[in-house]
């Protein structure tokens, strides 16, 4: 499989490991998560894939992989977020994408949930109205070009994004 490559130790899964932003996914959300990584990778996005199975002790090599990442999205079926926790505690900048219904993630919702995050962010740091702002947050996002439009609708902000020069279609 080109997009799974597991490593020496058999420890942990990695692919495309130069990328800023990694997919981490864990436990159900494996599946859906390599869907969507797989999907955007097809659509020329940069992005890196790392999973294991071994939270405790994490694979030092895994962890080390992780640290250097701007973002790690973690995929996460639960509320609050609990594998990101860990990594934050480890001092990786990780971000959750909870789910927590009893049904796994679809693919083309962890895609649209990535986008959501990064408006969210984009409309904290630029919106119009002052009192929403709650700034820092785009320094995650660096290495992304982002074309926006700073009066249009929540939701509407977002003309183009590229990543790693690389345009990140709807």
């Amino acid at each position: 499989d080109v997009y799974k490559r597991q490593l020496k130790d058999g420890t942990f899964e990695s692919d495309n490991d130069d990328a800023d932003i990694a997919i981490v996914p864990w436990g159900g959300s494996k599946g859906p998560g390599l869907a969507a990584y797989r999907t955007l990778r097809d659509e020329g996005i940069d992005v890196a894939w790392l999973y294991t199975m071994y939270l405790h002790p994490m694979p030092e090599d895994m962890l080390i992989a992780l640290r250097i990442k701007k973002l790690v999205i973690v995929p996460e079926l639960n509320y609050l977020g609990q594998f990101s926790s860990v990594l934050r505690g480890e001092g990786i900048n990780a971000v959750s994408i909870t789910k927590y219904t009893g049904l796994p993630f679809k693919e083309y919702e962890l895609i649209n949930e990535i986008k959501e995050l990064v408006e969210n962010i984009l409309q904290g740091v630029t919106g119009l109205d002052p009192y929403a702002r709650v700034g820092g947050d785009m320094i995650r996002f660096s290495g992304m070009k982002i074309d926006c439009s700073l009066r249009a609708k929540a939701g509407n902000k977002i003309r183009s994004m590229f990543i790693g020069g690389k345009p990140l279609d709807e």
